[in-house]
């Protein structure tokens, strides 16, 4: 967590109860401010606590923790905006209609499932996806492809995320996709860098595009597997990608003119 800002907020782990009262300060503190600024909170807690919680019935909690580490003993926590969760759903939905033209093959959902890497943190995405038949020597818990929305994290949270899929993984999660609600979505592939991207502005520059760029995902990188006849690699269009971008922009501009 050391990719965090300073002034990141820190608390001592005191109950689900005092967890729950403190995040909901923090998360209406953050709302007031427009969820621009730095939407993390960090909880110091015990491996029982995180249990206590992970048990819990709180669900602004569980579905709010990012990753836990076992060796600094601390959860992390991400305050999610509507912006956010509609990048993630849009972008979700828009990747399910794909793999929807193939009903023969099962594609596990696995959002709300946590996954512990090597060095002992635990860590839940925005989306994830796994064949239901996974290939021999596979282990079950990594998925094929995952989803990161983000809007205003650093560039090092964003590596520290994708290094923990394609590296914690040892090259099993081989696909990490980002849905960023200000530039449009991007995916990382193996190394730490974008390898493809593809970009929609609200409003462009005289003969400049709006939209740029192209985002095809290997069906084979998905579905483990080779692509049969009539199977087709996943492609977001330039009008699925505007679709996207104006459900986002919708929240966006209709809470800025709220709040002004």
């Amino acid at each position: 967590m050391s990719v965090l800002p300073m002034s990141t907020p820190s608390y001592q782990f005191r109950g689900v109860s005092q967890c729950l009262y403190t995040f909901e300060r923090e998360l209406e503190r953050y709302e007031r401010e427009g969820g621009s600024g730095n939407p993390y909170i960090i909880f110091a807690m015990g491996d029982r606590g995180f249990r206590d919680l992970k048990n819990s019935q709180e669900s602004l909690l569980i579905k709010s923790i990012v990753e836990y580490d076992d060796a600094s003993h601390t959860a992390l926590f991400r305050m999610e905006t509507t912006i956010h969760a509609v990048a993630a759903s849009a972008f979700a939905d828009t990747f399910l209609l794909w793999k929807s033209q193939f009903p023969e093959l099962r594609l596990l959902h696995t959002t709300t499932s946590s996954v512990r890497g090597p060095s002992g943190k635990n860590k839940s995405p925005d989306g994830a996806w796994k064949p239901a038949i996974l290939p021999y020597n596979r282990e079950a818990k990594w998925p094929s492809m995952v989803l990161e929305a983000k809007s205003s994290e650093r560039r090092p949270k964003l590596e520290e995320d994708m290094r923990f899929w394609l590296e914690g993984s040892r090259g099993q999660c081989t696909l990490a996709e980002q849905s960023l609600s200000r530039n449009g979505p991007s995916t990382t592939k193996n190394i730490l860098f974008t390898e493809q991207k593809m970009t929609v502005v609200r409003t462009s520059a005289p003969n400049c595009d709006r939209i740029t760029g192209q985002l095809p995902i290997r069906f084979e990188d998905v579905f483990l597997k080779p692509k049969k006849p009539g199977e087709t690699d996943f492609q977001l269009s330039q009008t699925q990608l505007e679709d996207i971008a104006n459900e986002i922009w919708t929240v966006q501009f209709t809470r800025a003119r709220q709040q002004s």
